[in-house]
């Protein structure tokens, strides 16, 4: 998927000030630039990996494989989202099994 190179830098600019923004635990703020990014359909890994490690701290799953879904879709890393997605789904069902027992 082609960007321009104004989307690329905007891209860029929304990750840089993400890192500030979890660094100081302001995961809203990050959460929104980055998800500029992926309405942009980015193919950014970094924007997907930040977001999935936010999903991830807050125990938001159903946002986790959403936006693993979008990652699968739009990185050329789909192997590895798709390996992430599988993992999640399996330990998520394996938390749950053990929490009925």
């Amino acid at each position: 998927m082609f960007q321009s190179n104004i989307d690329l830098e905007k891209v860029k600019n929304n990750e840089i000030k993400s890192v500030f923004y979890l660094q100081n635990r302001n995961f809203k703020a990050a959460e929104k630039l980055l998800l500029e990014n992926v309405y942009k359909n980015t193919s950014s890994c970094f924007t997907y990996n930040l977001l999935i490690k936010i999903y991830f701290e807050n125990n938001n799953y159903p946002l986790l494989l959403k936006i693993l879904n979008s990652a699968i879709i739009n990185t050329s890393k789909k192997s590895l989202y798709k390996k992430l997605k599988k993992q999640l789904i399996l330990n998520k069902f394996i938390s749950e099994l053990k929490s009925e027992l």
